[in-house]
């Protein structure tokens, strides 16, 4: 949400480069695998930034969810979750 308010190019930059990346690999978009069992089935394992959603996708989530949310309340939550968490060292 953050990159979409405040670098809106970077994240058009983004999308092209993940639709870039499926193109390029989509030989895997129906591989035939072997399940534990024995069986045969059809996957994609092309997959997106967030597995088998992408980024397009995930982006409209995004905007569904935290629309009403300010800049301050989404720095907040970033600094509060995953990788952007503040240390103490």
């Amino acid at each position: 949400m953050k990159l979409r308010r405040n670098k809106a190019d970077a994240l058009k930059e983004w999308v092209a480069l993940e639709q870039a990346k499926l193109n390029k690999w989509s030989h895997l978009n129906s591989i035939e695998v072997t399940t534990k069992s024995g069986k045969k089935k059809t996957e994609n394992r092309n997959l997106g930034v967030w597995g088998k959603r992408y980024l397009p996708e995930m982006i409209e989530v995004a905007k569904e969810k935290f629309s009403d949310w300010s800049d301050a309340r989404i720095h907040e939550y970033r600094m509060s979750h995953g990788h952007c968490v503040n240390t103490s060292f």
